[in-house]
């Protein structure tokens, strides 16, 4: 077995080498950055040292504030070689994306590389104000997202660095909000003994997005059973999630003729809350609850009425970190 004095010989030589590549590289004016691989697989080099394994091993949510969330990444390293590496810095860069919106880029610094396997732990941060910015991304991608972490080692001898890239650790994520509102239902609306009319479906499908806000194009098919026509003067439905209200709409002046009768809306969600939604889902464990509540105001005899027309209410979880 090679001692420890000799193998503090070898990466002496690993650093001549690598210092007078570097006076080679200027002389001749190469300026393409080294990768640590280059280094490993070098002559003699790669003889004797060995390039380390690195693997995203795990991650879970740590603190989450106002105005980021704090995502905790477990990566495992196996050095091969029976020394660490301390002559020279030990780097982790990385950038965090969801569905290609960047959340999070930065450095971790001052990481200690000894001999065998280890684990460290770092923690990256999403920035909340950008979850508008997903949110559009999740949605023009029919409800899926994929969060990805992508590292790069850098191994810094002060005169000259080294990097390598680390396998991409990617988890992604699915919602249905519109099964929320594509169903079936009952719903008897009264007023003064009066049956004025039933609520017998909902539908939803996604109208235009953008920057700024999300539009659910409603209907509701509605029964009215009189043989007379109620005039709906209006009809109001807002959406939260997690007791945050993100979305509202209204319709007015509607006749609802003596049989069957559609009612179509637009429930506009506001993009500017789901950052603040997204703090909500991280606290409860990753699970939201959605619901909505739709009010109207009803004509009859002459008079106005305020009615409750239904609350529709589901819930819907996600998994980022999960089992590895």
């Amino acid at each position: 077995m090679m001692s420890k004095k000799r193998w503090v010989l070898i990466l002496v030589i690993v650093l001549l080498v690598v210092a007078l590549g570097g006076i080679g590289s200027v002389y001749f004016g190469v300026v393409e950055q080294p990768r640590a691989r280059d280094v490993f697989d070098a002559p003699i080099v790669g003889d004797f040292v060995k390039e380390p394994e690195v693997d995203v091993v795990s991650a879970s949510w740590g603190e989450i504030t106002e105005e980021e969330s704090e995502l905790i990444v477990g990566v495992r390293v196996d050095n091969p070689n029976p020394v660490g590496l301390v002559f020279g810095d030990l780097l982790v860069e990385y950038d965090v994306s969801m569905n290609d919106v960047l959340m999070d880029s930065g450095v971790e610094r001052d990481i200690e590389l000894g001999s065998g396997v280890q684990r460290i732990n770092f923690s990256v941060y999403l920035n909340n104000s950008r979850m508008d910015k997903w949110w559009v991304s999740h949605l023009e991608n029919d409800e899926l997202t994929v969060i990805s972490f992508s590292p790069r080692v850098v191994l810094d001898f002060g005169f000259r660095s080294f990097s390598f890239d680390v396998p991409v650790f990617t988890r992604e994520f699915s919602t249905d909000l519109l099964e929320r509102f594509n169903r079936e239902v009952y719903k008897e609306v009264r007023v003064l003994d009066t049956t004025v009319l039933v609520v017998n479906e909902t539908r939803a499908s996604w109208g235009e997005v953008s920057g700024d806000e999300s539009v659910i194009d409603m209907e509701w098919v509605v029964d009215n059973p009189n043989s007379f026509d109620v005039p709906l003067k209006e009809l109001r439905f807002d959406l939260f999630m997690n007791g945050v209200k993100v979305g509202e709409g209204s319709s007015e002046n509607i006749s609802l003729e003596s049989g069957r009768n559609v009612v179509d809306g637009s429930l506009v969600i506001d993009n500017s809350k789901m950052g603040e939604w997204w703090v909500s889902h991280l606290r409860n464990d990753s699970v939201s609850s959605v619901r909505v509540e739709v009010s109207g105001v009803v004509g009859l005899f002459g008079e106005e009425f305020e009615v409750g027309v239904g609350s529709y209410s589901d819930s819907f979880e996600t998994d980022l970190v999960g089992e590895f």
